[in-house]
């Protein structure tokens, strides 16, 4: 799959299997989960900046129990609601309202770390309006969910649409 910008959702869960194998320190027992793929695609590393974004901001060292899991379900006929959930150190209300704000503004490659905005932007724009992701607390105030809404699309509706005279290039 690699060079492809769309592939399965269990390439997905497989490459946040790997990166938890690099990346998780032998003390965490939590690690990160996944329930089975839905068999729709998604665009090529979804999951990644995610990833990387619990291990650098939220990842608690003191706390045996660090997880982080995937969870996906169907929102109606076209849609998939996709959510990140992990139990680190978490976002006060404020940043939490501030970051979501930024998620919609131009990317200021100089001024600030773009990493979630950039994969907001990557989605709104492959999936179309409707797309892209929001972060809320959890309900049981350890850590953050972000929720990604993205379309239904088949690895071989994306490749007869990539094939189509009217797809971008």
């Amino acid at each position: 799959m690699h060079g492809y910008p769309f592939w399965p959702d269990k390439n997905g869960c497989a490459w946040a299997s790997i990166f938890q194998c690099i990346a998780v320190p032998l003390h965490c027992t939590g690690g990160i989960h996944y329930r089975k793929p839905f068999g729709y695609g998604i665009i090529r590393n979804l999951f990644q900046p995610l990833i990387e974004n619990y291990f650098i901001h939220g990842f608690d060292t003191s706390n045996e129990h660090n997880y982080i899991s995937f969870h996906g379900r169907s929102l109606d006929e076209e849609r998939i609601l996709l959510t990140v959930e992990d139990n680190g150190s978490g976002m006060t209300p404020q940043e939490m309202k501030e970051l979501n704000d930024r998620l919609h503004e131009t990317i200021r490659t100089d001024t600030e770390s773009y990493g979630l905005k950039n994969l907001h932007q990557r989605i709104s724009l492959f999936y179309g309006e409707g797309c892209g992701l929001t972060v809320y607390p959890n309900l049981d105030g350890k850590g953050i969910s972000i929720q990604m809404i993205v379309r239904k699309i088949t690895c071989e509706e994306y490749k007869k649409f990539r094939k189509s005279p009217t797809a971008p290039t």
